[in-house]
């Protein structure tokens, strides 16, 4: 089986922090993942970034065109 390399991360208001929390927990078995998110204006990715030490790319949310 292949590794998986690119992961998408979407989360709604209500459920960021259960992200979080599960990306903590699995951060050593992801942390060579690429990682694309929402957040250019401060939301998920910013979180991510900011609570744990994944970087990913952030894109704009879906009614901006992401």
């Amino acid at each position: 089986m292949n590794p998986i390399e690119n992961i998408a991360l979407v989360a709604h208001d209500n459920r960021k922090l259960d992200l979080i929390t599960w990306l903590i927990q699995h951060q050593s078995a992801i942390e060579n993942c690429q990682f694309v998110t929402t957040g250019t204006t401060g939301t998920t990715g910013k979180l991510i970034e900011n609570k744990t030490s994944l970087r990913v790319e952030k894109m704009h949310s879906g009614t901006l065109g992401g």
